[in-house]
C-alpha cells in the first residue's frame, strides 16, 4: 500500500519542482519586460521578452493556466501603454475566451486582468463597462487581501475614482479617492510605495476643485506633501559574494557568421546582449541591451550566440538562474563600400565659440565620438577630453545634443550611423575660461 502511494507522491514532488522552475522563468521574463515598458524606445524589447515568456507558459497552460493569464495580461497592458488599442482588444478577447475554458481562474491574477480591462474600456470611452470590470476586481482583491500591506484595493479605488471623474460623478469620485488616499497612508506605515499614491492625491485635489471646495483641495495638498514631493532616495545594491553570474562556454560556439550579402558596405559595430540563463545552462530569454545601430546584424548576433552553451549561475556553489550580459564587436565586409558619412541637418545646431567638423580618421584626443540613431539623434558620447577637462567636455556634449543628422539610407532602409566630431575654436576667449 505504501509503495502505491509513494510513486504518485514522488511524481507530485517532481511536478511541483518543475512548476516552480517554470514559474520563476516566466516571472523573471515578465518582470524584466515590465522594467522596460516605461521606456517607449524599449517597447519592442518588452514585447519580445513577453513573447518568450508566452512560449514557456503555453507549454504548461493545462497544469498552470495562471501563468499564461499573467503573460497575456501583460501583453495587453504593453499594447495599452503604446496606444495600440486594437491590438490590446485582440489580446483581451483572447483572455476572455481562455477564461471560459478555465472558469476556476478567479484569483488575484484574474483581478489584475480585470483592472487592465477596465483601463482599456475607459480609453475606449465605455465608462459603465469599465466600472463593472473594476468593481469585479475590487471584489476579488478584497477576498484575497488579508494584510493591509499586500492589498491592491488602493490601486483599484484610485482607478474607480478616475472612472467617476470621467463621468463627472464628483461625489462617487471623492468617496473612492479618499479611500485610496487613506489606504495609501496605511500602506506607507509598512514601507509600501506605488504609483497610485501620488495619482490618487492629485485626482482628489482636482475633484475638490471641480466641486468648488478649494478649502478641501488645499487641505489634501497640505496633508499629502510627503506624497506629492517625496524625498530623494538613493538605492544601494549590495552584490552577494556567494553569487556567481552565468558565463559563456567560449569553445562551444564560433563567431556568428554574417552573410556578405547582408550588406555591400564595410560595417562594424558593438552589440550588447543579455541572456537569462536557467539553472540547467539553457537560454530562457534574450534581448539586445544596446543596439549597434544595425538591427538586422544585432539579431544575427543575438540568435547565433543564443545557440552557444552557457555555465549556469551559482549561489553557494549550487546552480541557479541569472542574467548574463555579453558585449560582441563585429565587422562585416572589411573590403566593401565605405559606409555613408553622416551629414548634419541644416541649422540643427550652432555654436558661437566653435566650428564643428565631422572627421573620418586620425581621431585626436579632444575629438568626441558618438552614435546616431535612426531618427538622427546623437547618443553614446565618448572622448578622452572628459578626463582632461570635464567642464569643456560637457559644454561640447551640450552642443552636440542639439544636433540632428540627416537619415542614413542603406538598401532602402533607414539605418543608424556613427561619427567623430572635432570642435575648432572660432576666436580667443578669456583666460579664465576653459580652452582646448
Amino acid at each position: 500500500m505504501k509503495k502505491r502511494l509513494f510513486v504518485p507522491a514522488l511524481s507530485l514532488l517532481f511536478l511541483n519542482t518543475a512548476y516552480a522552475g517554470t514559474a520563476e522563468n516566466v516571472n523573471e521574463l515578465i518582470s524584466t519586460a515590465r522594467s522596460f515598458s516605461y521606456n517607449k524606445e524599449k517597447f519592442s524589447t518588452s514585447l519580445s521578452l513577453n513573447e518568450q515568456a508566452q512560449v514557456i507558459a503555453e507549454k504548461v497552460e493545462d497544469t498552470s493556466p495562471v501563468l499564461l493569464l499573467r503573460v497575456l495580461t501583460q501583453k495587453m497592458d504593453l499594447h495599452i501603454k503604446s496606444g495600440q488599442l486594437d491590438e490590446a482588444q485582440k489580446i483581451c478577447s483572447q483572455i476572455l475566451a481562455f477564461k471560459e475554458k478555465k472558469p476556476k481562474l478567479n484569483g488575484p491574477s484574474y483581478a489584475e486582468f480585470l483592472h487592465k480591462h477596465a483601463e482599456l474600456l475607459l480609453l475606449q470611452e465605455q465608462p459603465v463597462e469599465a466600472e463593472k470590470a473594476s468593481l469585479q476586481a475590487v471584489e476579488i482583491f478584497g477576498k484575497n487581501s488579508s494584510n493591509i500591506d499586500e492589498t491592491r484595493l488602493d490601486e483599484e479605488f484610485a482607478f474607480l475614482g478616475k472612472i467617476y471623474m470621467f463621468q463627472k460623478n464628483w461625489d462617487k469620485a471623492e468617496s473612492y479617492l479618499r479611500l485610496a488616499v487613506f489606504l495609501n497612508k496605511a500602506k506607507e506605515a509598512y514601507g509600501v510605495n506605488n504609483t497610485y499614491k501620488k495619482n490618487a492625491a492629485l485626482d482628489l485635489i482636482k475633484v475638490y476643485q471641480e466641486m468648488k471646495r478649494d478649502d478641501l483641495a488645499k487641505q489634501v495638498e497640505t496633508e499629502a506633501q510627503a506624497i506629492l514631493n517625496p524625498r530623494s532616495i538613493i538605492w544601494q545594491v549590495a552584490i552577494n559574494p556567494k553569487y556567481k553570474a552565468p558565463t559563456l562556454v567560449k569553445e562551444s560556439c564560433k563567431n556568428p557568421a554574417v552573410p556578405h550579402e547582408t550588406t555591400p558596405y564595410s560595417m562594424d559595430g558593438t552589440t550588447e546582449l543579455s541572456f537569462f540563463i536557467g539553472d540547467d545552462g539553457e537560454v530562457v530569454g534574450k534581448y539586445v541591451a544596446s543596439t549597434s545601430g544595425w538591427k538586422r546584424l544585432d539579431e544575427i548576433v543575438l540568435n547565433a550566440i543564443a545557440q552557444c552553451k552557457f555555465n549556469a549561475a551559482t549561489f553557494e556553489e549550487r546552480p541557479t538562474r541569472g542574467w548574463m550580459h555579453y558585449t560582441y564587436y563585429w565587422e562585416v565586409n572589411s573590403g566593401g563600400k565605405p559606409y555613408p558619412k553622416p551629414t548634419l541637418a541644416e541649422n540643427s545646431c550652432k555654436s558661437d565659440r566653435f566650428n564643428m567638423i565631422i572627421v573620418d580618421t586620425n581621431k585626436q584626443s579632444d575629438d568626441i565620438s558618438f552614435k546616431i540613431d535612426v531618427s538622427g539623434l546623437p547618443h553614446s558620447f565618448d572622448s578622452e577630453l572628459l578626463k582632461k577637462n570635464g567642464n569643456l567636455y560637457f559644454e561640447l556634449i551640450g552642443i552636440l545634443k542639439q544636433c540632428r543628422f540627416s537619415p542614413t539610407i542603406i538598401d532602402g532602409e533607414i539605418r543608424g550611423n556613427k561619427a567623430i566630431m572635432r570642435f575648432v575654436r572660432k576666436q580667443p576667449v578669456d583666460k579664465d575660461k576653459a580652452s582646448l
